[in-house]
């Protein structure tokens, strides 16, 4: 589970919940990945580093492997829908387009395109950036108004080139 949730008494805000679900998310994706190279070569020949894993993590046995990797799939597709279902609570608006851009990136496996680590971090800092405004808002501070970034907007800010 993600070490986003330190304070377990105090109820997160639907802001929160909403980058802790995409946290969710990215961590689902990321552990599939991981067995799903093993998985796509169980049939035919593994490369030499593919069948260290598969004997040191699995013992060598295809079944545990299968039942890891649908598990795994399932923990994304109830994740995803977690993430969907934060959308609708919070009135944020996302279209199929979005959908068919984000769910790609974030389940890229290619080293280059760095989606889910750089997203993860900059989800990570709006979800900590929540908190802190779900406790002045408890200490009774004036409160901020937050608004939640869409799929849209987290993949626009993704595509913007960086500054050097």
């Amino acid at each position: 589970m993600s070490k986003a949730i330190e304070n377990f008494g105090a109820p997160l805000s639907a802001v929160e919940l909403y980058y802790w679900r995409l946290m969710s998310f990215f961590d689902a994706v990321g552990k599939f990945n991981q067995v799903r190279g093993i998985y796509d070569k169980l049939d035919e020949w593994m490369p030499p580093e593919v069948a260290t894993v598969f004997q040191k993590s699995y013992g060598g046995n295809r079944r545990i492997v299968e039942e890891k990797y649908f598990e795994r799939k399932g923990r994304i597709e109830r994740t995803w829908g977690a993430v969907l279902e934060s959308c609708n609570e919070l009135g944020m608006t996302y279209t199929e387009q979005d959908v068919r851009e984000f769910r790609p990136l974030a389940r890229s496996t290619n080293p280059e395109t760095q989606f889910r680590t750089r997203m993860r971090g900059k989800v990570e800092r709006l979800h900590k950036a929540a908190g802190k405004e779900r406790e002045n808002r408890a200490a009774g501070k004036k409160p901020k108004a937050i608004y939640p970034q869409t799929l849209r907007d987290l993949i626009a800010w993704y595509q913007t080139p960086k500054k050097k």
